[in-house]
């Protein structure tokens, strides 16, 4: 099992703050400490044992989500929600695929909370609120694609 750091933990607690619009969003903001970065066993299962496979994979999620986060740092502070949805959703389809649970969750957030975003009026206090969820749902996303990157170089592979 590949877990989150010790170091982690405060960074963790401080991100399960659920936020001024998490009974719009639904979806608790944060990863729970004991949650993985990657389940490697279902992973590895999940390509059929190819290691070498599965490596080539996450790395190719690692240079994806980060592409996908840059078009995140343009969205969330405009407010662009159906733009944040979408390129969350594509960082959470890929995460999930390859078992990385800890990213899978935090891009989960961010989709939701796109997606409802996108039901709201803009300049609204709901909509404004949302947008500030959106803020601190990308720095959990920011934190958890730096563990996935230690998890990476720790297994040599970027």
């Amino acid at each position: 099992m590949e877990k989150a750091g010790d170091g982690d933990k405060k960074a963790s607690e401080k991100s399960s703050d659920q936020g001024s619009s998490a009974n719009l969003v639904g979806v608790q903001l944060g990863v729970p400490d004991d949650t993985e970065v990657i389940d490697w066993a279902a992973a590895v299962d999940q390509c059929s044992g190819d290691v070498s496979f599965l490596e080539e994979l996450l790395v190719d999620l690692w240079n994806e989500s980060n592409a996908h986060m840059e078009q995140l740092r343009e969205f969330i502070p405009r407010g662009a929600m159906r733009d944040t949805q979408h390129e969350a959703h594509s960082i959470k389809g890929a995460a999930a695929n390859l078992m990385c649970h800890r990213l899978r969750l935090s891009a989960l957030y961010l989709e939701r909370a796109g997606q409802v975003g996108t039901r709201l009026q803009e300049g609204s206090s709901d909509f404004n609120s949302v947008k500030e969820d959106l803020k601190k749902g990308q720095q959990v996303l920011e934190r958890e694609l730096s563990l996935f990157q230690d998890l990476l170089k720790k297994k040599k592979l970027v």
